[in-house]
């Protein structure tokens, strides 16, 4: 959920457009208004094209190009609706939509050590451009509805945000990167989500700022990938269907900070954590045929994280400070590592939870002229998550490449800046 204009108190808008180099083509703008002394509205849109800078070779003639590979869409409509309901309560509707296609982190074109199979006439002849058959789609769309109400209490503001999300990807590409008719994969990742927020901000206790909260996501995913080869110019396949059926995670907090003098604060909270994710996986290999499915399974984790602060004002906007707080990342399944039943095992291969403890000090000051940080932290890591290459259980010869833990010890940083 992202926090965009609120619709003005009269009439007002921008619009402006714009043709650039690779052929982009820009047009943007928005316009709010009141409906009525109570009610009022706000649409923006985006519109973006270029054909792209990376150019598509002729098959059988690597030096010569026709077009580009890589062309872009961006497109977005934003629509929000404010009321006034009460003296003391508002809400806020709204409804986000994008849509945006870009092929350039698809364009596998080898350059060294290429392979027989895809040497010789078709293939793109250096760097910077590409060669490619089939279909070359990386393309997603999102649409979001959203509801925010704010209450003005005796006490201080309850604000609750409520949310859904609908999100398909589609990604599609020549594996090989040459004309040649070797690998292709097909992708369609689907995901929806809700969210429900609720924070009560308490202004009403003499020099304490008081915030209690909680929080709960819902996300169902599905994540389905066809990759093709052609040995001896026959089509074969090889179809996963991967699906974390479920996450559902909670959450409640607080945080306060007092006031001790007008120039001494300090600040303590705290945040209780629980995630479950349910997921099942499914691979079928035409050629030749095998399949296997893992039965759906849960994981659980839940973290309490703390937090404390300590901040005093040297002069007018500069302070000093320090920090310590505690994070958490909870643990996953992994959906990207080899198809074997045995590595998505939940048992033996989740990933698990991730945990720093963090301390910073660190002066700050801001000035009519210049502003200036200057902080030093140290970050106590464990069970960090990392992408790691690893042997693939089917061809030890062909790494692949899953998300871990880098290690199950602690893992240390210390910077300064």
């Amino acid at each position: 959920l992202f926090r965009s204009l609120d619709p003005t108190s009269e009439l007002s808008g921008k619009f402006e457009g714009s043709y650039g180099k690779l052929g982009e083509r820009k047009l943007a703008g928005y316009i709010s208004a009141p409906l009525s002394d109570k009610v009022g509205f706000m649409a923006a849109g985006a519109y973006r094209d270029s054909h792209g800078w990376i150019p598509l070779s002729v098959p059988g003639f690597p030096n010569q190009f026709k077009g580009h590979a890589n062309p872009q869409k961006q497109r977005s409509f934003r629509f929000k609706l404010k009321a006034e309901l009460s003296d003391t309560l508002t809400a806020t509707a709204a409804y986000n939509y994008g849509f945006t296609s870009d092929t350039s982190g698809n364009l596998f074109t080898p350059y060294q050590l290429r392979s027989p199979a895809v040497a010789g006439p078709n293939i793109a002849c250096c760097f910077g451009t590409a060669s490619g058959n089939g279909k070359n789609i990386a393309a997603g769309k999102t649409n979001q509805v959203s509801l925010t109400v704010v209450w003005e209490t005796g006490i201080g503001t309850l604000t609750s945000r409520t949310a859904a999300d609908k999100r398909k990807i589609q990604n599609d590409f020549d594996f090989d990167g040459s004309y040649n008719q070797l690998t292709f994969s097909e992708g369609l990742p689907r995901f929806k989500s809700f969210q429900e927020s609720l924070d009560y901000n308490i202004t009403s206790i003499d020099n304490v700022d008081l915030v209690i909260g909680a929080f709960y996501f819902e996300e169902k995913t599905r994540l389905q990938n066809t990759s093709f080869s052609f040995p001896g110019g026959v089509r074969t396949s090889s179809f996963t269907n991967y699906r974390q059926l479920k996450t559902d995670a909670y959450a409640i907090y607080a945080d306060a900070t007092y006031h001790l003098t007008d120039k001494l604060a300090i600040g303590v909270g705290g945040r209780y954590s629980h995630d479950k994710k349910t997921q099942g996986f499914q691979s079928v290999n035409n050629v030749p045929t095998a399949s296997f499915t893992v039965p759906s399974s849960d994981l659980k984790s839940s973290k309490f994280t703390p937090r404390a602060t300590i901040r005093y004002e040297v002069a007018d906007r500069s302070n000093v400070y320090a920090t310590y707080s505690k994070g958490f990342r909870e643990a996953s399944f992994n959906a990207a590592g080899s198809a074997t039943s045995t590595n998505f095992d939940p048992v033996t291969r989740p990933i698990k939870a991730e945990t720093i403890d963090s301390f910073e000090v660190g002066f700050k000051t801001a000035r009519r002229m210049f502003r200036a940080e200057i902080s030093a932290f140290y970050y106590d890591y464990k069970n960090l998550n990392t992408s790691l290459t690893v042997p693939n259980p089917l061809n030890p010869l062909a790494p692949t490449t899953i998300v871990g833990n880098r290690s199950e010890e602690h893992t240390s940083e210390l910077q300064s800046h």
